[in-house]
């Protein structure tokens, strides 16, 4: 996995954890998310993606939905695509 994925996943996983399997989140929770967690970086990949903006300062949460517990990476990885 690459690093960008690892840290789209990181991040996926830590709003999981705190707000559960939610459609959307905010600006504010994602500052509130980071603050808790200094391993976690800027969300770039869902912040400056049009599609995935829902309202001002919202955003929808790429969720893989064919598996409840596994998030998918906005941007794949090459190793793992090409298995």
């Amino acid at each position: 996995m690459s690093t960008k994925a690892f840290k789209q996943q990181l991040f996926l996983e830590a709003i999981n954890a705190k707000y559960g399997k939610i459609a959307t989140i905010t600006r504010t929770q994602i500052k509130e998310l980071m603050s808790a967690n200094d391993n976690l970086s800027w969300p770039y990949f869902m912040t400056s993606e049009r599609a995935l903006k829902s309202a001002r300062g919202e955003f929808t949460i790429p969720w893989d939905n064919s598996n409840g517990t596994t998030n998918t990476p906005i941007v794949p990885d090459p190793a793992v695509a090409s298995v």
